[in-house]
């Protein structure tokens, strides 16, 4: 097996054992699970560098895009969502604003 891929698929069984490699912050909140995160969270530090990037297509509330990033400074992080739905009064949006990075 390649040595790219022993990595992956070992990160992806440490991740079922152990969880996420950031704990769950009061600031950030949302749905997916910590074994999901976890997996995003250590493929993101073998996976990205500073010359790749990370997208997340439907942001919510910020929960695994955030966690992500906070693991992973030295690669760039996108996120995309309109907030026009499950949103009506903004709360997502205004939720995920705050704690993104000024550039």
């Amino acid at each position: 097996m390649d040595h790219k891929l022993k990595e992956i698929v070992n990160c992806l069984k440490e991740a079922q054992e152990k969880g996420m490699l950031l704990e769950k912050s009061s600031v950030l909140t949302g749905y997916s699970g910590v074994k999901l995160m976890g997996s995003l969270q250590r493929l993101s530090k073998i996976l990205l560098d500073e010359e790749s990037c990370y997208l997340e297509v439907g942001v919510f509330q910020g929960l695994t895009l955030l966690s992500t990033a906070m693991v992973n400074p030295k690669a760039n992080f996108y996120g995309i969502d309109n907030f026009a739905f499950f949103d009506p009064e903004n709360k997502n949006k205004n939720l995920v604003e705050p704690l993104r990075s000024p550039y």
